[in-house]
């Protein structure tokens, strides 16, 4: 994972100056207190800006997971978490609108690119109506995969990712990077 690389950069910069978002699939409220650990000492930080569930896929997914949620709250009271989200990856739909209503999700990481590709379970009309949604009921929105896991054509890339940050309703872009070509 990256958080020997995060720990790394926290020795030349202040902490103050960084957000530090992590992700966590685990279901279980031990198995989540235990990532919260791991993800705090593996880091080496005192505090994570924002702990989410990752890849929730639909309500049922959402659903199996409220012991991690649980232990994400506790570990928010404790303020050893700032704000508690959840991805929903590639994942669209029902999820969204679930994310959208769920009173303890402060920030929603989704996919999104110009094009829609890869997404999983509508288009991307109705999905950019669903963000929009996501992001009107006060949530925090980070976009993801705005390359579309470099998919998008060669001689578009700019322009995909001026797209991508013109989005209206994203408060973060997270252009993802798999290798440096």
């Amino acid at each position: 994972g990256s958080h020997r690389h995060i720990r790394a950069a926290l020795v030349r910069v202040d902490r103050n100056h960084v957000v530090i978002n992590s992700k966590t699939g685990q279901r279980s409220y031990i198995d989540g207190k235990e990532e919260i650990d791991r993800a705090l000492n593996e880091m080496g930080t005192d505090y994570i800006d924002s702990m989410m569930l990752h890849a929730v896929s639909d309500p049922a997914d959402y659903a199996s997971r409220s012991g991690c949620l649980a232990a994400l709250m506790e570990a928010k009271a404790k303020g050893r978490i700032r704000h508690v989200g959840a991805s929903s990856h590639i994942y669209t739909g029902q999820v969204l609108n679930i994310l959208a209503e769920a009173p303890e999700i402060e920030v929603v990481l989704a996919h999104l690119n110009k094009e829609g590709k890869g997404l999983d379970g509508d288009n991307l009309e109705a999905h950019m109506s669903l963000l929009k949604r996501v992001r009107e009921a006060g949530k925090g929105l980070i976009i993801m995969k705005v390359l579309a896991q470099g998919s998008a054509p060669t001689d578009e890339i700019q322009e995909w990712i001026k797209w991508g940050f013109e989005y209206p309703y994203a408060d973060s872009v997270d252009l993802g990077m798999n290798n440096e070509d």
